[in-house]
């Protein structure tokens, strides 16, 4: 399920330490079911050739807060994806010092995150549900590892949503 969050605001991107809240999920129209892989974009990628804008250490970096990352672990959601370093909002300064999305989803819910995605593609399809496939590397005793994410669409069209 794809949440579009600047389609829904109606702009290209959301700014730098805007949240992605509860409000805005149910806003999209998108109900995720127990099992879905929920995606969520901010139109962040964008600025992927400003490494700085792009990891925001000085701005910060929109994405899901507590309150949107309860309401999809309470809809049973297999895994959460985001297009921004972190998947959840960081504000300037505070790096990645505070990260209760992650406390809530991957750690109190077991729910997997899949970071830096690039759904730019996949948005402009226009599509919010799709069959998704993401098989990552065996890699023992780590925290996590390279995946290479698709978005198969109705009809056979495949969007490479990494």
């Amino acid at each position: 399920m794809l949440f579009d969050i600047p389609r829904l605001r109606q702009v290209t991107r959301l700014g730098p330490a805007e949240a992605v809240t509860e409000a805005d999920l149910v806003a999209t129209g998108v109900e995720p079911r127990p099992g879905d892989v929920a995606l969520i974009r901010t139109g962040w990628p964008q600025l992927w050739h400003d490494p700085s804008a792009y990891v925001g250490t000085g701005t910060g970096v929109p994405g899901l807060v507590p309150d949107s990352a309860s309401w999809l672990a309470e809809r049973g959601v297999r895994a959460v994806g985001g297009d921004t370093i972190a998947l959840e909002r960081i504000e300037a300064e505070t790096g990645h010092s505070m990260l209760p999305v992650h406390r809530i989803l991957l750690v109190e819910r077991g729910i997997n995150l899949i970071e830096v995605m690039n759904l730019e593609a996949l948005a402009a399809s226009g599509v919010t549900e799709f069959f998704f496939v993401c098989a990552p590397l065996p890699v023992v005793g780590a925290t996590g590892a390279p995946v290479r994410p698709l978005a198969v669409l109705d009809g056979g069209t495949d969007r490479d949503a990494s």
